[in-house]
């Protein structure tokens, strides 16, 4: 149980600003976009939907990844370090299915860096209970 609400505060606040951060750096990137000012809503709406359908396998395997390093016997900052990687490689995970060629835009750079930075921030700043041991 406590693997999962970890998990899923991770996964809802990276969902919840991952969209606002991907909008931001998309601006900074691409300044033309600045004039589109109306369909901001709209544009991070459809970023959420997008990000909730794939990040929901990824959601699962965090789930569980969790679960199983919280039963190791190691340190806590050890245990948030492999959820780093864990994190970032689950960020990338959808990535490699949607960019099958191997060559990855602009777009899904951005999302990579928008949504494995909070992931990696979420990870460090909420507190992991660890699993007391019989």
């Amino acid at each position: 149980m406590k693997a999962l609400v970890y998990s899923l505060k991770v996964w809802a606040t990276s969902l919840a600003f991952g969209p606002i951060v991907y909008y931001v750096l998309r601006l900074i990137g691409e300044p033309y976009m600045r004039g589109h000012g109306g369909g901001v809503l709209r544009f991070i709406g459809s970023v959420f939907l997008y990000s909730f359908i794939f990040s929901l396998p990824c959601f699962v395997f965090l789930t569980i990844s969790v679960a199983v390093v919280n039963y190791l016997d190691i340190t806590m900052p050890a245990r948030k370090l492999i959820l780093t990687v864990i994190g970032i490689l689950l960020t990338l995970l959808p990535f490699f299915f949607l960019e099958a060629g191997g060559h990855w835009g602009q777009w899904a750079i951005r999302y990579a860096e928008s949504y494995g930075s909070l992931i990696v921030t979420c990870i460090w700043i909420y507190k992991l209970e660890p699993v007391e041991k019989l």
